[in-house]
């Protein structure tokens, strides 16, 4: 059985109509919390798709109860202490994308030539959710739509922990929601990475873009597209599979989260 907790929310909807035909789904939201804890020990694995708030204390509240595969939708706003990380994956979904692991593979071969990566994610749709559009939500595009960004250098690499070595992190053209407390909801980021200069541009600023570039020394580039999208089935295949897979391990969703929050650091400075 797996426990899909946020069922209620634009997300869990979405990932419960993929995943209603292929698996025993228990169908958890804020009204029968009762119903979790009474199933928790038929539990094969459980998908935390809550709003980033209260993903710490279902990390904790699950690990701890011993449910063997525990999912968490990203981002980590608070890293929780785990008696048993080794439980616990982070999801990515821009991992799991078509041209990711051609991504990948082009980066891998030509990672001594490449002089810029250009990372873009910018959304034309207005944003709905309320926990996005302030802070104390632990909402703003950086923890949102960073996280895929960041996520995906630390996959192209083979190594989240070089995400540690980031420097000259600066930020351009900020914006905010029109929201008290708010959270930033467009900007550009740079920042220097093993010898790479990376930009990311992300936000809401009336275009669509969701792509990956990489320029060589010689000038040459190559383009990535990411705008397709991702059928949970393959997120769950991957949970309950023993190999390795782009669900992030711990440690390397506690270096994406530790990356994205001197990110955060910055606009505050």
């Amino acid at each position: 059985m797996i426990a899909l907790i946020g069922a209620g929310g634009e997300l869990g909807r979405r990932v419960q109509a993929q995943l209603l035909q292929h698996y025993q789904l228990l169908l958890i939201d804020q009204h029968n919390q009762a119903e979790l804890e009474a199933n928790l020990a038929l539990l094969d694995m459980a998908l935390i798709l809550t709003p980033p708030v209260s993903h710490a204390g279902y990390l904790r509240r699950l690990t701890d109860a011993g449910v063997p595969r525990v999912l968490c939708e990203k981002p980590l706003p608070v890293i929780p202490d785990l008696h048993d990380p080794q439980r616990a994956r982070v999801i990515d979904h821009y991992l799991f994308k078509t041209q990711v692991a051609d991504c990948v593979d082009y980066y891998r071969l030509n990672a001594g030539r490449i002089k810029v990566i250009s990372l873009s994610l910018c959304e034309l749709r207005r944003e709905k959710r309320p926990w996005m559009w302030t802070r104390a939500g632990h909402g703003g595009v950086i923890l949102d739509l960073g996280h895929h960004l960041v996520s995906l250098l630390g996959l192209m690499a083979g190594d989240f922990q070089s995400l540690a070595n980031v420097t000259d992190i600066a930020l351009s053209d900020v914006e905010y929601f029109d929201h008290p407390g708010a959270a930033e909801r467009a900007l550009q980021l740079s920042f220097a990475w093993g010898g790479k200069q990376v930009i990311l541009a992300l936000g809401q600023r009336g275009e669509e873009s969701k792509e990956v570039e990489m320029e060589l020394q010689d000038g040459t580039r190559r383009r990535f597209d990411l705008s397709d999208r991702v059928d949970y089935r393959a997120v769950v295949a991957a949970g309950l599979a023993q190999d390795t897979s782009p669900l992030l391990e711990w440690d390397d969703a506690v270096e994406v989260s530790r990356l994205l929050n001197r990110m955060l650091e910055r606009i505050d400075g």
